[in-house]
């Protein structure tokens, strides 16, 4: 088997926040990534996993490491239709569906290939117009809205039929929006005029506007987006940032209602659902989060400060609650939403400002958490109850506990200038080892302990005086190795310990000033990785701060 050996070679502190503090976790991902480009205008994920972002410069499909591009090819008939993309729909089949701004494509997964569907001006059974503006769709059909009205293209047979626009009694040509209202219609938000709702059953539409009286009166008509919530009720979006739920009866009457999402200054770019929530991107105040049961705010703006602008275009939610949010040049962020419930921080003493400094934490076999601080002792975390206290382990209050061990049936204790110390599990029966001036086997070589490795009945560990020291349980001795080599260019150098770690039976790994240092216990000898960035597979830097296998 191969072993890998993890080197940190530069020093990174840890603080201890208060477990109230609400924490994120954000990662932005644009163009430096392989994103094509960073205006994001669509987001959705397949049956495979894969995430497919929509760009004002082409198509992505994401494995959550690299990108895959999909452009237009100039004389390719098979590359999709256009750069510029508007909306990406995957139908009941599972077949993805892309509108661009210079046509419609389907995806072919065998191939990797697209088909296009473009307009013909001699073909009544062509697309009515190339400027694809929204998908939608359930069922047998998708309908597909451009600037010269709506397509209905089976998705079995991929016949399409010009379905509505001015010529057929729709209140425009051009189209905004669009959300199918289950089986029993189709939603259409118009430029500029408002919205129209074409039932199935009848063939019926009504329109819905600033100029209607009574029930089809809206506020505005310059929709900018919409979402259909199921049992007739629509959201609409509008370009003033106002957001409004339309309950509509089968009678075509409805019932028009603001709703309060903490902002009405900033057009609505997009309205998604998942899960029970609601997303509402906008253009300059980013994102708000509502239950979708009552439409009260979930999680406001304020709590997605952290991403990298606040002009937010479009959003996903996956299966793992990851919040996919797309970005006016701004690219990706991707939002894990339960990161602070997973990850609990806890202030260990506030009243003590080095108790906040830790150094070294490690688990008990109790299932209780040992913390180490730079000058404020010793803590024992127990879960269960969520409380962290005080241990008093031969006077290491107010010490500098540097590191921490388990092996042998023992907790032991690594000092900054009281040695190393030695008790059981629970913190009892304390043995305080330092330096013997008389009898070197009979102590450390230092008071400053680095860092300390248990393996069976040897205790390992390195101190500030260049030494590494081994300390034999069975014979109660310690035996002292300075830590020497000879360098290429500095000749005999002595380098300063910082931390070990077990390669093998007979091979140990030491980080230090100078490098990493292996040491055969066979011969007690130390042979050294050279740090030097211009000898090819050499460390980056000499400085080697921490191990881990």
């Amino acid at each position: 088997m191969r072993h890998i050996l993890i080197i940190i070679l530069y020093f990174v502190g840890c603080g201890i926040l208060d477990a109230q503090q609400a924490i994120s976790q954000y990662e932005n991902i644009g163009t430096g990534e392989g994103l094509s480009n960073n205006t994001v205008t669509a987001l959705t994920i397949d049956t495979h996993g894969y995430l497919w972002v929509g760009t004002m410069n082409g198509l992505n499909r994401y494995d959550g490491t690299n990108f895959k591009v999909f452009e237009r090819v100039i004389g390719k008939n098979n590359t999709i239709s256009g750069n510029e993309i508007k909306s990406i729909h995957i139908d009941s089949l599972n077949n993805i569906w892309v509108g661009t701004a210079t046509g419609l494509s389907l995806y072919d997964p065998q191939t990797e290939s697209f088909r296009r569907f473009l307009h013909i001006p001699a073909d009544s059974t062509s697309l009515s117009n190339n400027n694809i503006s929204k998908i939608c769709g359930t069922g047998l059909y998708i309908w597909v809205g451009t600037s010269k009205g709506i397509n209905k293209i089976n998705i079995v047979t991929k016949n399409i039929e010009r379905f509505y626009s001015a010529q057929y009694g729709g209140a425009s040509d051009e189209i905004q929006a669009l959300a199918q209202d289950g089986y029993a219609g189709l939603w259409i938000g118009c430029y500029g005029k408002g919205i129209d709702y074409f039932e199935f059953k009848t063939s019926r539409i009504t329109h819905f506007g600033s100029k209607e009286n009574g029930a089809q009166h809206l506020p505005q008509d310059n929709i900018s987006t919409m979402l259909s919530i199921g049992n007739g009720t629509l959201l609409a979006g509008y370009e003033t940032g106002q957001l409004f739920r339309i309950n509509r009866d089968p009678k075509n009457t409805a019932n028009v209602n603001p709703i309060d999402y903490g902002q009405n200054d900033s057009k609505i770019i997009s309205l998604s659902s998942r899960s029970g929530k609601i997303f509402v991107c906008t253009d300059q105040n980013g994102i708000v989060i509502l239950k979708q049961k009552d439409l009260t705010i979930l999680k406001n703006r304020l709590q997605f400060s952290a991403m990298v602008n606040d002009k937010t275009w479009c959003a996903y939610e996956d299966q793992d609650s990851i919040l996919w949010v797309g970005h006016y040049r701004g690219g990706i962020t991707k939002i894990d939403q339960h990161y602070a419930s997973r990850i609990q921080s806890y202030i260990v003493d506030n009243t003590r400002p080095h108790t906040q400094i830790v150094s070294s934490v490690i688990s008990g076999t109790d299932g209780k958490i040992w913390v180490g601080t730079d000058g404020g002792g010793l803590y024992r975390f127990e879960k269960g109850l969520k409380a962290i206290s005080e241990i008093n382990i031969a006077s290491t209050h107010k010490r500098a506990v540097l590191n921490l061990a388990r092996g042998a049936g023992s907790l032991w204790i690594g000092t900054y200038d009281y040695g190393i110390i030695r008790s059981d599990e629970n913190g009892g029966n304390a043995a305080v080892y330092l330096p013997d001036a008389m009898r070197s086997n009979a102590g450390p070589s230092g008071k400053d302990i680095r860092d300390i490795l248990v393996q069976d009945s040897i205790v390992w560990f390195c101190d500030h005086a260049n030494y590494l020291n081994k300390f034999d349980l069975k014979t109660n001795q310690f035996t002292h190795y300075v830590l020497d080599f000879i360098h290429p260019e500095l000749g005999a150098v002595f380098p300063s310990p910082w931390c070990l770690e077990a390669l093998d039976s007979d091979r140990l790994a030491i980080g230090t000033n100078r490098g990493l240092l292996i040491f055969h216990k066979k011969t007690a000898k130390f042979s050294q990785i050279i740090e030097r960035t211009e000898i090819k597979d050499g460390l980056s830097s000499p400085m080697v701060r921490t191990l881990h296998r």
